[in-house]
């Protein structure tokens, strides 16, 4: 699906804290309010746009 959307639109694929290759620092709030602010934090500082948020398993919960 990344590749398709990907030829009309900017993909950001990006990995929660804790899942697939992503760093998974000891003692972290592995909870969904810590997965939206990381969520918000791209959003404001990489993003910078109006943006269509989708997400995967528990991806999803923090959209």
């Amino acid at each position: 699906n990344i590749g398709t959307l990907a030829k009309s639109y900017t993909v950001y694929a990006i990995d929660l804290l804790g899942f697939g290759a992503s760093d998974k620092p000891a003692g972290y709030s592995y909870t969904r309010e810590a997965w939206v602010q990381i969520i918000l934090d791209l959003l404001d500082e990489v993003v910078k746009k109006p943006t269509v948020l989708i997400g995967n398993s528990v991806g999803s919960l923090a959209c």
